[in-house]
């Protein structure tokens, strides 16, 4: 539920990628009362809900499908953590690789480096047939640039050089008040992966963030990506919950629209 009391907020970035009218919504614990959740997206004239409930959850969708509206599952995000107050493993870095913060200057690079990454990874987006695949990966490559164009104080964006080039990045979110980091985007380039490319960046990420204090440092993936998961848990994170995305397509805005 967002600060106006609502479960469902408008997505405009991909709404306007997709040409769809999309909304998202995330439940914690609590459940809405029967019947919200699907006179929302009728309110907000929605073609795609994308909700978000921990996992195991169900009783929400029936919100939907007494409507007649069947969700689609998406996928199941698996959150990691581990706390900053032990200390990270010091090891020689791989030969020629340098971590710094990213810069303005960096964006092309880091779009490049978000399509040959996500070039085949399946995110809940991928699930849903109304989503034009060549779209779904724009949109990391968006995500990704998007992250540095403004670089507010809460935000950064480290990437990984190899002779100069870009060849990985993380973007990060400081939630302050917590005293948490948030890793929110990464990706290596395929061309460079399985070198110990990622190790290096989130060793770095884990020792910089300790050294200014932070509590603890977080990050998310699906739960079919099984690397990224075994390389977290050398590196000391650990589980500790996880959410069910579904879409339920609807297209109460798009009555009109010729649709793909």
């Amino acid at each position: 539920m967002n600060s106006d009391g609502d479960w469902f907020i408008p997505s405009p970035k991909d709404s306007a990628r997709f040409g769809l009218k999309i909304v998202r919504g995330r439940i914690d614990q609590d459940s809405p009362t029967p019947g919200i959740l699907h006179s929302e997206i009728v309110a907000l004239g929605t073609d795609i809900a994308v909700l978000r409930i921990p996992a195991g959850m169900t009783a929400p969708l029936r919100d939907f499908t007494n409507h007649g509206l069947i969700p689609i599952h998406a996928d199941t995000l698996v959150y990691y953590e581990r706390q900053l107050t032990s200390p990270v493993a010091i090891s020689e870095p791989p030969t020629n690789l340098i971590v710094e913060k990213a810069t303005i200057e960096d964006r092309s690079s880091i779009a490049d480096v978000a399509r040959r990454g996500f070039g085949s990874y399946r995110s809940h987006y991928h699930a849903n047939p109304l989503l034009d695949p060549v779209l779904i990966l724009e949109g990391y490559a968006e995500w990704a640039i998007d992250y540095i164009s403004s670089e507010p104080s809460d935000r950064e964006t480290w990437i990984v050089r190899n002779r100069g080039a870009v060849i990985a990045f993380a973007t990060c979110s400081l939630i302050v008040g917590d005293e948490v980091v948030e890793v929110v985007l990464n990706a290596v380039d395929p061309a460079h992966a399985g070198h110990g490319v990622y190790g290096h960046l989130l060793r770095h990420m884990l020792r910089t963030y300790q050294r200014r204090g932070l509590r603890a440092i977080r990050i998310s993936t699906q739960v079919w990506n099984y690397v990224v998961q075994r390389a977290w848990t050398r590196e000391g994170l650990a589980i500790t919950h996880a959410y069910d995305t579904y879409h339920i397509n609807s297209l109460f805005g798009s009555k009109t629209r010729d649709l793909p």
